[in-house]
C-alpha cells in the first residue's frame, strides 16, 4: 500500500510538472537569465544622410523566449540615459531599431520590427568613436560595443573587460554582427541581409561622352529577387538599391550613371539611376558613385554582407579575384554596348570572357535586346 501511494504521488508530481511546462510563458516573469538573448545586432554611427534621419542602433533577441524591455536602457555612457525603452515585448528572432532623430513608435509592416526614436536634437554616436551599453531594467549591463581609436571611448562596463573598439568604417556603411564577429555591412535596419543568388550583370556601356553610361542585370531565376540594401559597385564608389526594388524572374533593369542623359540617348528611360531622372527612382549613394574607367574597370553586384554576386572585368583591368577569372573583356569604344551571351534562352555564366560576345558589340540607340547565338 505504501509503495502505491509513493508511485500515486510521484506520478502526480509528473503531471504537474508537465502541465506546468506546457503553459504559454508571460514575457514580464522570464528570469534575468534569459534576457542576456537580447544583443546589439547592427549599428550605423556615419550615415550618408542628415545624421538625425539615418543613425541607428538595432537589437534583437536570440533566445527561445520573448523578453519585456521595459525600462530597459540604451547610452553612449556620456551623462544621462540616452534612451528608456517602453512596455514592448521582444519575441524570439524580432528586432527593434532605434533612430536618433524623433518620431512615434511603430512597427514596421515589411518587418516586423519595431521602430522606436530617441527624439533628440543632435546625433547620440560621435563619428570619432563612441560606444553603446545595452542595460536591463536593473541596469545589468547586457551587451556592449565600441568603436574608433579608443579615444573617445569610455571604459567597458563589468563583464566586458575585453572588449576592444571596432575600426572606422566608411560613410554610409554600418557594423553589422554574425555570431561574435562584426563586420561591415550595407544598413539593414530590421531585417537580416539576405540572398541575391542567382543575379546577373548582362550589358554594359562605361563610355558616354557627358553622362550616361549604364549597367544592365537580370534575373534568370524563376522566382522575383528583392534587391533592396544591394548593390553595384566599382571597387571605389557604391550605389544601393532602394527599399522595394524587386527584378521579376527573366526581367532586365537598366541603372544609368544619369538617366536625363540616359534618355536623350536612347528616347528611353532607365529603370534607376545614380543623379538623374528614371524609371523607379534614384540609388542610394553613400560617400561616391561608381564612375567606370573609360579604359577598363570592374563591375560587381553585392549583397547587404559585401559578398560579390556577379563580376565583369573589362579593357585595362587586372583584376582576376573572386567571381573572375582569365584576361578581361576588350575595351569598350564611346557609346559602344556588350552584352552576354544567351543561348536559348540560357545565360552564359563561367565568370570570364567567354560569357560575352566581343564580335558583336552594339552601339547606344540600337536595339537593346539580348543577343543570340
Amino acid at each position: 500500500m505504501k509503495n502505491t501511494l509513493i508511485t500515486l504521488t510521484m506520478t502526480l508530481m509528473m503531471v504537474t510538472i508537465i502541465m506546468s511546462a506546457a503553459q504559454p510563458v508571460n514575457a514580464e516573469m522570464i528570469p534575468d537569465d534569459l534576457s542576456s538573448g537580447i544583443q546589439i545586432s547592427e549599428f550605423l554611427y556615419d550615415p550618408s544622410c542628415p545624421e538625425l534621419d539615418g543613425e541607428f542602433i538595432e537589437i534583437q533577441n536570440i533566445a527561445l523566449c520573448p523578453v519585456n524591455l521595459l525600462n530597459w536602457t540604451l547610452s553612449d555612457q556620456d551623462g544621462d540615459i540616452d534612451l528608456f525603452f517602453p512596455n514592448i515585448i521582444l519575441h524570439s528572432g524580432q528586432m527593434a531599431v532605434i533612430f536618433s532623430g524623433h518620431g512615434d513608435l511603430t512597427i514596421d509592416q515589411a518587418t516586423g520590427s519595431y521602430i522606436l526614436h530617441m527624439n533628440k536634437s543632435s546625433s547620440l554616436l560621435t563619428n570619432t568613436g563612441d560606444d553603446i551599453l545595452l542595460a536591463n531594467a536593473t541596469g545589468s549591463p547586457m551587451d556592449f560595443i565600441s568603436f574608433g581609436d579608443g579615444s573617445s571611448t569610455d571604459l567597458p562596463p563589468s563583464g566586458f573587460n575585453g572588449s576592444v573598439p571596432l575600426s572606422f568604417i566608411p560613410e554610409g556603411m554600418s557594423y553589422s554582427r554574425q555570431g561574435n564577429n562584426w563586420s561591415q555591412s550595407i544598413p539593414t535596419p530590421g531585417s537580416l541581409p539576405h540572398s541575391i543568388d542567382g543575379i546577373l550583370i548582362t550589358g554594359l556601356c562605361p563610355d558616354v561622352k557627358g553622362g550616361g553610361e549604364f549597367i544592365e542585370i537580370t534575373n534568370p531565376t524563376a522566382k522575383a529577387i528583392d534587391l533592396a540594401h544591394c548593390a553595384i559597385t566599382d571597387g571605389e564608389g557604391m550605389a544601393i538599391f532602394p527599399s522595394g526594388t524587386t527584378i521579376a524572374p527573366g526581367e532586365s533593369l537598366a541603372i544609368a550613371d544619369n538617366g536625363t542623359r540616359y534618355h536623350e540617348l536612347t528616347m528611353e528611360f532607365p529603370n534607376l539611376s545614380y543623379t538623374g531622372d528614371s524609371i523607379s527612382g534614384n540609388m542610394e549613394i553613400p560617400g561616391t558613385r561608381p564612375m567606370l574607367a573609360n579604359d577598363g574597370d570592374e563591375v560587381f553586384i553585392i549583397d547587404a554582407g559585401l559578398n560579390k554576386v556577379d563580376t565583369l572585368a573589362y579593357g585595362d583591368s587586372i583584376y582576376l579575384g573572386e567571381g573572375w577569372t582569365g584576361r578581361p573583356i576588350m575595351e569598350l569604344d564611346a557609346y559602344q554596348i556588350i552584352r552576354r551571351v544567351c543561348l536559348d534562352g540560357i545565360y552564359l555564366d563561367t565568370d570570364s570572357v567567354d560569357d560575352w560576345n566581343e564580335l558583336k558589340p552594339l552601339r547606344m540607340g540600337q536595339s537593346n535586346h539580348t543577343i543570340q547565338t
